[in-house]
């Protein structure tokens, strides 16, 4: 056996601070553990052993005096390079067996794998489980093991990473004779296969299978004896094999899976707690999914409106004794640059009638130009006024949906029908698609004919209502209105302003009006679901807290086993994404038929795109981590020692 010490205490002392008082709970005391030794550390409560096992096993620095372990000096050393060496070098074996009810033997033996350097090992842990008699209760819980058999599970996980010093606590502190003298079987074969083993305790009859007994009282060793253990009866422990990194890769990939699977087993576990944060969630995803629905629909359907007033459309419109005539068309297109389209336009009153069927509505004549600038004008049936229309001034008419639905039978083609229209002939050429309401009224009640059939036969004058023109280029609309006026001033140069003019209208108030309106809404909108996913991050906060709080002893464990502060906040911080995002899968779903009863029974147009969608799993997952960090900080800063005796 080598004579390198693997552990070596010089002048090491503990002392606490409880309030103002300084407690003294391990004096001075020099120590070495060489590797290979089987070591008893015995005494009373008080006697300060629990300090000495908590400074052999790094879960604790001195306060005063140098730990060595393996030549590397460990007083200095910050939470995470303990935590890394606890992992590489330690494996514990606790009194209460300190096992995670939620997860099954394999998985518990499997655990300090998530926090070393090798990869999953599964050979290693069926050798294992099979050396340790437990290998039939594998995939069982612990809570369906007998107390012996769990504290096998937890010598096993303790060996899992091939440590260097086996650091049991009390292992018989909670067992029957017969499980003790298993339990003492298992560590003494381990001593002969070559582990360093060191037991706490205040049993005699367990401290004599030790080959070195050390005694302690008030603080101080007072007796280190060695001691000739008795015969037993022991295991045959195969050769450790561990399975060398796969790579940070791999092994980060595997350590994530890992960490989500037990956040979803946690999740299940905590069933209530975690209903209620999935609530919260469920609700405010439900909100923001309905508000980007609405705000969507929205948006669509003041594109619609904005698109109906035309691309690059200015509007004319005589005032006083000015007059607009068919001649005025051509003037402007000579006149100014850039035009592309104008169309002309007069109104009036129509009375329309089918057999004894009668309708009122306002009635327009216009030109073939007018579809082409309004596309919400050409008709879903039929065709719009052509030229030839025009020319031969026919008796032809085009009407809207609500024109279609009062004087003709439902699913019945007006195209080709004739009309009465103020008691004249006229043969219905198209039916215009439905547009709905506007604040000027119903924009399906409206009838078009051709321009010359309205002023020869309807109107009885020269004159027009407006035109509509329309530009190539957007860019020509801020001078739009400046070079219109120029071509009327020098068209009509006797016309006095105070007498008459012509009024420019270019929309781009209205359209400016518009998008602001639609940028508060949306604002607003969002507002409101926001709040909903503060309120449900408060409440995913709060019950990952209190899981914290009911989770201390493990994490106590998982920081004993090597987890760091990363490790653990990773770990609770994907449990709080994991809430959020099946609480926000849940809270789409609930969304998407909120809107689907919107829009069957109140008969509102809800769009919901896929980017919308997204968007909202990304509120969820972000509400997730930013209200999910706090708690698994505070998780992160415990001390392992505190966490394990809470």
């Amino acid at each position: 056996m080598s004579t390198a010490p693997v552990i070596e205490l010089i002048e090491v002392g503990k002392t606490y601070e409880t309030g103002e008082t300084l407690v003294v709970a391990l004096h001075p005391v020099n120590l070495q553990i060489r590797k290979g030794e089987f070591v008893a550390i015995m005494g009373p409560s008080g006697s300060g052993k629990t300090t000495l096992m908590n400074l052999l096993g790094m879960l604790d620095v001195p306060t005063s005096g140098k730990c060595l372990l393996k030549n590397r000096h460990i007083e200095s050393l910050v939470d995470d390079e303990l935590a890394r060496l606890r992992s590489s070098c330690i494996g514990f074996v606790f009194q209460d067996f300190h096992l995670l009810d939620h997860s099954s033997v394999r998985e518990n033996v499997a655990l300090p794998l998530l926090y070393a350097d090798a990869s999953e090992n599964s050979g290693r842990i069926d050798v294992l489980l099979k050396t340790m008699g437990i290998d039939s209760r594998a995939d069982h819980n612990p809570n369906e093991l007998s107390g012996g058999q769990q504290q096998r599970v937890a010598i096993a996980r303790a060996l899992v990473n091939d440590p260097d010093i086996i650091l049991a606590d009390e292992p018989t502190g909670n067992l029957d004779s017969t499980s003790q003298d298993q339990v003492m079987s298992v560590l003494r074969s381990l001593h002969d296969t070559g582990y360093t083993v060191v037991v706490i305790t205040h049993e005699d009859d367990v401290s004599l299978h030790a080959s070195r007994i050390i005694r302690m009282r008030d603080g101080r060793i007072v007796s280190d004896d060695v001691n000739t253990p008795p015969p037993i009866e022991k295991l045959v422990f195969p050769k450790p094999v561990m399975t060398p990194s796969k790579g940070k890769w791999r092994d980060g990939v595997f350590r994530l899976m890992t960490h989500a699977r037990e956040a979803v087993r946690s999740l299940l576990m905590n069933k209530v707690s975690s209903a209620l944060s999935m609530i919260g969630i469920i609700i405010g995803l439900a909100v923001v999914v309905s508000m980007l629905a609405l705000v969507g629909s929205a948006g669509r359907e003041i594109k619609k409106q904005l698109e109906a007033l035309g691309k690059n459309v200015v509007v004319i419109r005589p005032q006083g004794i000015a007059r607009l005539t068919v001649s005025d068309a051509d003037m402007l297109k000579e006149k100014v640059k850039g035009i592309e389209k104008v169309a002309l336009y007069s109104d009036g009153n129509g009375a329309l009638s089918v057999g004894n069927k009668k309708w009122q509505c306002p009635l327009i004549g216009t030109t073939r130009e007018f579809a082409e600038i309004y596309y919400t004008s050409e008709p879903l049936q039929g065709r719009f006024i052509s030229q030839e229309d025009l020319k031969s001034k026919n008796n032809v008419v085009v009407i809207g949906r609500t024109i279609a639905n009062n004087l003709f039978p439902e699913g019945e083609n007006p195209v080709g029908r004739q009309v009465k229209l103020n008691r004249m002939d006229f043969t219905i050429i198209g039916v215009l698609p439905e547009k709905g309401f506007s604040l000027y009224g119903d924009r399906d009640n409206v009838a078009y004919i051709p321009l010359t059939t309205f002023m020869q036969r309807i109107n009885k004058t020269p004159y027009l209502r407006m035109l509509f023109v329309q530009f190539a280029e957007e860019e020509s609309l801020p001078q739009a209105g400046d070079n219109l006026q120029n071509a009327f001033k020098s068209t009509y140069p006797n016309l006095k302003p105070d007498k008459g003019s012509y009024f420019i209208d270019d929309s781009q108030q209205v359209r400016q009006a518009v998008n602001e309106s639609s940028r508060t809404m949306s604002n607003l909108l969002l507002g409101v679901s926001s709040i909903s996913l503060l309120v449900a991050g408060i409440g995913i906060m709060n019950i990952m807290l209190v899981s914290v709080t009911e989770r201390t002893r493990e994490i106590g464990l998982r920081k004993a086993l090597g987890a760091t502060r990363k490790e653990l906040l990773l770990q609770f911080l994907i449990e709080a994404i994991v809430t959020s995002i099946v609480g926000g899968f849940f809270g789409i779903i609930f969304g998407i038929g909120i809107n689907y009863l919107l829009s069957t029974f109140a008969h509102w147009e809800m769009y919901l795109s896929v980017w919308s969608i997204l968007l909202a799993f990304g509120f969820s997952a972000a509400t997730g981590v930013l209200f999910g960090m706090w708690p698994a900080i505070e998780a992160s800063k415990l001390n392992p020692i505190d966490a394990l005796r809470s």
